[in-house]
C-alpha cells in the first residue's frame, strides 16, 4: 500500500493462517487492518469519511492484494482513492480490470473483531444495523443492490420534508413508490438473519456459560407488527400513515434507517442487566456467527481481523477464540505480545511495527 493512513509504503505478507502483529498504541497495527476492510467493504468500518485513509499531506492512496480464491485462482483487488478538484474518487480493479464499488464488496469476505465492538451490546442503534448489513452485504449481492437503492431515494424524500416552501404530495408518492420494494427486501433479509442467529445463538454462547437458560435476538422494526411478510403495498401505506410525523421531524421517521434488534439473556434485557463478561460472551458469539453464516453462504471461510482483543477476555473466552482461529486465516494485533505465547508455539507468525521505521514498519521476527 501506498500513502494508506501513517504508511508512506508498505509491503506485507500475512501468513496463511495466523498472523500477529505487534506495536506499542498508535503506531500504525489498526490502520494495516482497515486496508483491507477498504478492499472488502469498498470503504472503512472505522471512518466516517473514507478522505481520512489518505495519509496527511498526500492527494491519494493506494491498496492492492493478491488472495488465493483456489489451487489455481489467483484474485488481485486493488483500491485508488485520490482527491481531484476538492472530490474524492474511489477506484476498484480486480485483475486490473475496474470494477464499480457496489460490485467490490463480497470479492473478498472477512469479519472484523475489536474491542469497539461493545456498542453492538451497549451502543446505539446503528452500530447494530452495520452489523446486519456487513453480515448480508459480503453475502448477498441483491441486498447490497437494494440497500443502495433504499438510501438513495430516501435522500430525495428527506430533502424534500426539508423543504421550508411546502411540498408537492405527488413528489413525496414518488418517492414512496421508489422506497417500497427496496426496504420490503432489507427488511426480509435482516429477519430471516436474525431468525438464523436465534437458531444457533443459544447453543454457542453456552460454550462460555453452560448454565444459560436462554439467549434471544428480536428484530426491532419501526414498522406496526405484521403477521407474515411485508408487501410493497402496505409499506407505502405506513409512509402515508407516518407523514405528519414525518413533516414535524422533516426527515421519514420509519423504514430500515429506524430498525434495530434487542438481545435478552435468560429473559432480561443484556444492556441493561448484563455484565461486562456477559456482554463479551455475546458479542464474541455473534462474531462467531458472522463468520459462520458468510461460510454457509459463501462456501469460503472469511478472513478474520482481531484487533486487540485479547487483553479484554478471560481465560475461557481466549479458548474460544483459539478455537475459532484454526479455521480461518486470521491477522491479530496486540501490543502485548506475551499474550500470544500459545498462538506462537502451534505457528504463528509474528510482526513488529517499529514508530521509527514510517516507510516499512513491518518488520518479521
Amino acid at each position: 500500500m501506498t500513502n494508506f493512513r501513517s504508511y508512506d509504503q508498505l509491503t506485507f505478507t500475512p501468513s496463511s493462517k495466523v498472523t500477529i502483529i505487534s506495536g506499542p498504541n498508535a503506531c500504525g497495527k489498526t490502520n494495516l487492518l482497515e486496508s483491507l476492510q477498504l478492499l472488502a467493504f469498498s470503504r472503512s468500518l472505522r471512518s466516517a469519511s473514507d478522505t481520512n485513509l489518505i495519509k496527511w499531506g498526500s492527494d491519494f492512496c493506494l491498496v492492492s492484494a493478491d488472495f488465493n480464491k483456489a489451487a489455481d485462482s489467483t484474485l488481485e483487488i486493488s483500491a485508488t482513492l485520490q482527491i481531484k478538484n476538492g472530490r474524492l474518487i474511489k477506484t476498484f480493479r480486480h485483475n486490473k480490470i475496474a470494477q464499480k464499488a457496489l460490485a467490490n464488496i463480497g470479492a473478498l469476505s472477512l469479519v472484523y473483531f475489536s474491542p469497539e465492538n461493545i456498542s453492538l451490546i451497549s451502543g446505539p442503534p446503528p452500530a447494530r444495523r452495520r452489523y446486519l448489513d456487513a453480515a448480508l452485504s459480503l453475502v448477498d449481492k441483491n441486498y447490497r443492490y437494494h440497500l443502495v437503492k433504499y438510501f438513495a431515494a430516501l435522500r430525495q424524500r428527506n430533502a424534500l420534508l426539508k423543504n421550508n416552501h411546502g411540498i408537492n404530495s405527488e413528489d413525496i408518492h414518488h418517492w414512496d413508490h421508489k422506497l417500497a420494494e427496496p426496504a420490503v427486501e432489507i427488511i426480509k433479509k435482516r429477519r430471516q438473519f436474525i431468525d438464523w442467529l436465534n437458531q444457533e445463538l443459544l447453543a454457542n454462547y453456552r460454550f462460555f456459560e453452560p448454565s444459560t437458560q436462554s439467549l434471544n435476538i428480536q428484530y426491532l422494526s419501526s414498522l406496526p407488527l405484521l403477521n407474515g411478510d411485508l408487501s410493497t403495498d402496505q409499506f407505502r401505506l405506513f409512509l402515508q400513515n407516518s407523514l405528519n410525523q414525518d413533516l414535524k421531524q422533516r426527515t421519514t421517521t420509519i423504514g430500515p434507517q429506524r430498525d434495530d434488534f434487542s438481545l435478552s439473556l435468560n429473559g432480561r434485557p443484556l444492556s441493561l442487566f448484563g455484565s461486562r463478561g456477559e456482554w463479551r460472551g455475546v458479542l464474541l458469539s455473534l462474531k462467531a456467527l458472522e463468520s459462520e453464516f458468510i461460510y454457509r453462504q459463501k462456501g469460503t471461510r472469511p478472513i478474520l481481523l482481531l484487533d486487540d482483543v485479547f487483553s479484554e477476555l478471560d481465560e475461557t473466552r481466549r479458548a474460544a477464540i483459539f478455537q475459532l482461529i484454526e479455521k480461518h486465516q486470521t491477522l491479530i494485533t496486540t501490543a502485548n505480545q506475551d499474550s500470544m505465547k500459545n498462538l506462537v508455539k502451534k505457528g504463528a507468525e509474528i510482526f513488529a511495527i517499529k514508530k521509527e521505521y514510517l516507510t516499512s514498519p513491518v518488520v518479521r521476527q
